[in-house]
């Protein structure tokens, strides 16, 4: 049979993220794979991909730099059991600001504050130095790019330098973040927001989240759309680019956190259909969070009660699987 669909697969990796995205076209494979989890998520990914007989990838998006995103990419490519058409990774270092932050980040020891950014972006420069490595060509992912049938709704790299301005601030003052414990947990804040809780936040998401790369699938069925771990300001900006308006399916954003969700963008985005990867945790997905995208007429998915490998959706004429995935909504 000639297969002619598309198929999105959220695999189940706690409060990480791996998304493999199929498009099917007189019964070839176009695959892009966003983000691996993190470097000890890399076998899982590998062996859903071996079950698939997935044994390319046209693309390969690195969404940010945090570990539960890129830490298995790294992992993954390294293995070479997987031949990669072209690597999406943001390069800090061929920006002005990212060349001072990649000095402060290699040439001081940082607090425990802010200390994971160091571990955190030089996963990203490995990723980079082994696609290089393994002769496979690198891209930034910027707004109005095309990673194939994908279309890049942000960062714009004007943004995206604006945010690494912050993160060096950030390493520079080292007071520009604070930790606080809050109900038996630490929740990282903005400087000076509010911290009251039972409510949605604006404006209190990590600024290299931020840099999340807000990935758009559009075609005759509607409008699928891919946000990583975006903040609020990332998704607006989003919307400024390109109208998301209406999507048919998206991923709900940073895991359920409720710091990257506005109430009034999700009755814009209004998805017949959301995903989340979460690991079913207290924060994750937060509960107000799914009850903003349920008032928004969405029926919501997660991936921590979803069967292995994890969650499975699909549209058009595609091949069958032996063991079909099935999930219920939350």
């Amino acid at each position: 049979m000639t297969w002619d669909g598309l198929e999105i697969d959220m695999l189940s990796l706690g409060n990480a993220d791996s998304i493999l995205i199929t498009k099917w076209t007189n019964g070839d494979a176009e695959r892009v794979l966003v983000d691996g989890g993190r470097p000890e998520d890399a076998q899982t990914v590998k062996s859903f991909l071996d079950s698939q007989q997935v044994s390319r990838v046209d693309h390969l998006v690195c969404s940010h730099p945090d570990s539960d995103h890129v830490g298995g990419l790294v992992e993954l490519v390294r293995g070479n059991s997987v031949c990669i058409g072209k690597g999406w990774v943001h390069q800090p270092d061929l920006h002005p600001g990212g060349k001072h932050l990649a000095e402060l980040l290699r040439g001081q020891k940082l607090s425990e504050t802010v200390g994971h950014l160091q571990k955190t972006f030089a996963q990203q420069d490995e990723l980079v130095r082994t696609l290089r490595d393994k002769g496979v060509p690198v891209e930034e992912p910027f707004a109005g790019k095309r990673i194939g049938y994908v279309e890049v709704c942000g960062p714009s790299e004007q943004y995206y330098e604006q945010l690494l301005t912050d993160i060096k601030s950030i390493v520079e003052g080292d007071l520009n973040y604070y930790c606080v414990e809050k109900a038996g947990r630490k929740v990282w804040h903005d400087y000076g927001c509010d911290i009251s809780v039972g409510r949605l936040l604006e404006g209190s998401t990590r600024p290299e989240n931020d840099t999340s790369t807000v990935l758009l699938v559009a075609d005759e069925a509607g409008k699928y759309l891919f946000t990583a771990d975006a903040g609020v300001q990332a998704q607006k900006r989003a919307t400024e680019y390109r109208d998301l308006s209406g999507c048919r399916w998206m991923q709900i954003p940073h895991h359920g956190s409720r710091y990257s969700c506005d109430p009034e963008l999700v009755q814009y985005f209004r998805p017949k259909i959301a995903f989340v990867s979460a690991a079913g945790d207290c924060d994750h997905p937060s509960s107000e969070v799914i009850e903003a995208y349920e008032k928004a007429g969405a029926t919501v998915y997660a991936t921590y009660q979803a069967a292995p490998p994890g969650l499975h959706g699909y549209r058009g004429d595609v091949p069958p699987r032996d063991a079909p995935q099935s999930s219920t909504p939350l």
